[in-house]
């Protein structure tokens, strides 16, 4: 997963490396599961919002566990 590409489509990259950080946050590796968040938020389009709130709450979330 974290080779994924997903050919220039933003919110499939975006969600893959979101969902990416919700398995490292379920694990505890809280650094590679902020890491993602951050991922999700940089290739996520300005258009996607709701993408850009999640990923920014969990990273968030993720940082205080």
């Amino acid at each position: 997963l974290k080779e994924f590409d997903g050919n220039g489509a933003s919110q499939i990259q975006s969600s893959a490396y979101r969902m990416l950080g919700d398995a490292y946050a379920e694990q505890k590796k809280n650094d590679e599961a902020l890491s993602s968040f951050k991922k999700a938020v940089d290739v996520a389009s300005s258009k996607d919002e709701s993408t850009l709130f999640l990923s920014l709450s969990k990273a968030a979330f993720s940082r205080k566990n």
